[in-house]
């Protein structure tokens, strides 16, 4: 086959190669790349300069890697749709192609920027549009609506496939409350094999976001949590849920766990106790609010969409939701009868996260509570000055030349970073400091509260990092937990043994009772050593003198059932 074409057009016939003949692709840049050279050294010979010629060389040379390998249809469609775009999008295309492809984009922009569907009908985002492309008309918010939901229906089948290839699966559940409205987010994490390294690499999903209407009783938690699983046909294939220390997520896990019999006796182990602690350590966050707000306009369009779908006879899913809600034709007890749950587990950095904020805030000590109860009253009474005014705020950055750190008590660590930012101003701008204590009439710190604040980040500083090691998006494992765990009560124990701490020794007693009595079950728990042991990087390291014997048998006996049953 022999095709002519002007070196200028190399670029689009090069990508009509890629598309429709990708195994004659390095075939027809070697054969450019001998053209360009001739052409070059005919250009030299003749005294032309060959300037824009390098260029287009240079150009040849390395497209071949900046060209990546077209696997999927979804990749194809979107480079076609960006080549038009950039190519013959003023003109030389009609409009319905035109409108085709800037809905495309339009639907990327406000799924990625998590932008309202109002955006749209905005007249600034209208005169962007029109003065790219030109007078266009571009569809309604409701036609937006319909194409995000293909968009949705589209996505959650290409997951649902994805969760089908993998052996297991882990959840997470977490339930909150905004606006006075009630939402229950969930996602997935599995393994799979990468398809360029094909090494096996974790992956991650969100399930949804949903509301959750009425209370957060264990029971509407577990119907949601079960129905999440459902819905994405991933019940049976779910090995474990985590969520946080809410006594509800607690209950409704209690009450509709389905585990296999071998691990019952870890279970029993791990709930021995748990009513009391339960009772001990729930957090004004789990509490649950006996009130419910309910906006009328929502339910007089709830009333209005079910009878235009009554009369449609469409989304019939919709309608039997709305019977449930209205309670007609409900069995509670047969419902609950289906609800399936897995194993499951506490968040660990929620865990520790409790240890740092309510197991400190009840330390006894009096001298202790006296030292920090001084600090928080002015450290925050200077915060409070910055969040809460502008002035206060320029006058700090002009004295200090840099801001405090906020604390915020929805964010782990935050008091810990806030407390590090006040001892760098301590260490490298001490003058500066007492300017600002001085010019909103705040008492300065003490030498006692300096040195207080000193072994106070010193002992947190442990926690904190536990926590970040914890919060690790891509290597973190349940086979981590133990070891570090187990790292963090040798340090706090050596903080025992330092003579230099004065102030702050309660808090070092306090830290090492929160984490043995919160985590001592997870050591009792034959999964979770299993785990760590099976782990390459940590082995039996982690593992005490006096329990590598257990450890390595339960290994052995792992390893056996697991052959056992691959024979059969």
């Amino acid at each position: 086959m022999y095709v002519t074409f002007r070196l200028l057009n190399y670029f689009s016939l090069s990508f009509i190669f890629q598309v429709k003949h990708p195994e004659s692709l390095a075939d027809f840049e070697r054969l450019c790349k001998e053209k360009i050279k001739d052409v070059n050294n005919t250009n030299a010979n003749a005294g032309i300069a060959g300037k824009s010629q390098s260029k287009l060389d240079h150009h040849l040379s390395s497209s071949a890697s900046k060209c990546k390998p077209i696997k999927t249809q979804k990749q194809l469609d979107d480079l076609i749709l960006v080549r038009i775009l950039h190519s013959n999008l003023k003109d030389g295309i009609d409009n319905d192609s035109k409108l085709a492809i800037i809905l495309f984009l339009i639907q990327n922009h406000i799924i990625s920027d998590l932008l309202p569907l109002s955006e749209i009908e905005k007249e600034g985002f209208k005169d962007l549009i029109g003065g790219l492309i030109g007078p266009l008309v571009i569809k309604s918010r409701r036609s937006m609506m319909e194409l995000l939901n293909k968009k949705y229906q589209s996505t959650k089948g290409n997951l649902i496939a994805e969760l089908q290839k993998a052996e297991y699966i882990c959840t997470t559940a977490d339930c909150w409350t905004a606006h006075n409205r009630s939402f229950l987010g969930m996602t997935a994490h599995w393994h799979s094999e990468d398809k360029d390294s094909k090494e096996i690499v974790r992956r991650s999903a969100c399930l949804g976001v949903r509301r959750i209407y009425g209370s957060h009783s264990h029971d509407v938690i577990a119907k949601a949590i079960s129905d999440f699983h459902a819905d994405f046909q991933i019940s049976y294939k779910v090995n474990c849920t985590i969520t946080d220390n809410g006594s509800n997520f607690h209950k409704a896990f209690k009450m509709f766990s389905n585990v296999t019999p071998q691990d019952k006796d870890n279970l029993s182990r791990r709930s021995d106790g748990d009513e009391y602690e339960e009772d001990e350590f729930n957090d004004e966050e789990d509490d649950e609010e006996d009130v419910v707000y309910i906006e009328i306009g929502e339910i007089l369009n709830h009333g209005q969409n079910q009878l235009q779908m009554e009369g449609d006879g469409e989304h019939e899913q919709n309608i039997s939701i709305g019977k449930e809600d209205t309670g007609e034709d409900v069995d509670s007890d047969n419902e609950e009868s289906h609800i399936r749950l897995p194993r499951h587990f506490r968040c660990t950095c929620h865990t520790l996260n409790l240890i740092a904020t309510t197991d400190v805030k009840n330390i006894v000590n009096q001298r202790f509570s006296k030292l920090k109860k001084q600090l928080d009253t002015k450290l925050s009474a200077i915060w409070n000055k910055q969040s809460r005014s502008s002035l206060a705020s320029d006058y700090i950055k002009k004295i200090m030349g840099e801001l405090f750190v906020i604390n915020n008590a929805t964010r782990w660590n935050s008091y810990y970073d806030a407390l590090r930012k006040v001892q760098h101003f301590v260490t490298y701008k001490y003058e500066e400091l007492q300017m600002v204590f001085d010019h909103f009439k705040v008492k300065r710190m003490t030498t006692a509260e300096m040195d207080f604040l000193k072994e106070f980040i010193k002992v947190m500083k442990t926690i904190a990092d536990a926590l970040d090691v914890f919060q690790n998006e891509s290597k973190m494992s349940v086979g981590c937990v133990l070891p570090v765990l187990t790292l963090l009560k040798e340090k706090l124990i050596g903080f025992q043994d330092d003579r230099s701490f004065t102030h702050c020794v309660p808090l070092i007693t306090c830290l090492i009772d929160g984490v043995e009595r919160r985590f001592c079950k997870l050591f009792d728990d034959d999964f979770m050593r299993l785990a760590a042991i099976s782990d390459p990087y940590f082995k039996l390291t982690w593992s005490p003198e006096e329990k590598k014997a257990y450890d390595t048998d339960l290994l052995k006996r792992e390893v056996k059932r697991r052959g056992n049953a691959t024979l059969e």
